[in-house]
């Protein structure tokens, strides 16, 4: 049985494996920002799976450490979302939405529609959409998707498994990073007054990921050129690059 002090365990320990998890993606992006401007594509293409596979695990330990925020969900809510994300992810997340605005208070019915609504796409966009794409990717298949019952191959998942690259990969890593931000804002206020921020913050959010959905590969590698001719710190060709 889950209790507080079960509670804080977890969330620092899952903590922990969101930072290396992050590191691992800062590092696996530094090689492949390197591959692509040299126009090693094979080794692109591996360390894009590598990406994918460590995007997968990254959204799992997010959500477990959201949940298990101190001072946010209290045990009994915990265990409810646990048990509806055990079997679909996606009803756990939007678990969370639920009772994360039955923690505010002092806001308008309106604020709270409003900030359902931008919670509820968000989760749709970056949790529901690309689930069956991390459900595969997550059980090893990384470049040919089967059918559900493993006799048969997936062709829509295949071709979008194929169509991953660093932009995309990003661009899902942002939505979920913004998702759980703005849930952890409504669940830590200590005044439970976490709408006071939340328009303005989420509005940003959303704001960011539509700006990054018209980035594409072709101007990803050419800013990294950019960036490669201009750095100081540049060796044979070798950029160095931030998250």
């Amino acid at each position: 049985m889950l209790d507080n002090d079960k509670k804080l365990i977890v969330f620092q320990a899952q903590t922990r494996n969101v930072q290396e998890l992050q590191a691992t993606w800062r590092h696996l992006k530094r090689s492949l920002h390197r591959d692509l401007v040299a126009g090693n594509l094979t080794s692109a293409a591996a360390l894009t799976r590598l990406l994918a596979l460590t995007y997968c695990a990254w959204t799992e330990t997010l959500f477990s450490k959201l949940i298990h925020t101190p001072y946010g969900f209290d045990c009994q809510e915990i265990e409810s979302i646990k048990s509806l994300a055990k079997n679909n992810i996606v009803l756990g997340w939007g678990r969370c939405v639920e009772l994360a605005l039955v923690h505010v208070v002092s806001s308008s019915v309106s604020d709270i529609s409003s900030a359902k609504k931008a919670l509820n796409d968000l989760v749709k966009t970056y949790i529901q959409e690309p689930s069956q794409l991390r459900n595969k990717i997550a059980h090893g298949q990384i470049v040919v998707a089967l059918n559900s019952k493993n006799d048969d191959i997936n062709s829509k998942l295949t071709g979008e498994i194929s169509s991953l690259d660093i932009v995309k990969l990003d661009r899902l890593r942002a939505g979920a990073t913004g998702l759980a931000n703005m849930i952890e804002m409504l669940i830590e206020s200590p005044e439970k007054t976490g709408m006071k921020n939340f328009q303005k913050v989420s509005k940003e959010i959303v704001a960011d990921l539509n700006a990054m959905s018209s980035f594409t590969m072709i101007a990803k590698i050419a800013l990294l050129k950019t960036k490669t001719s201009r750095s100081p710190r540049n060796i044979a060709g070798v950029v160095i690059s931030e998250d």
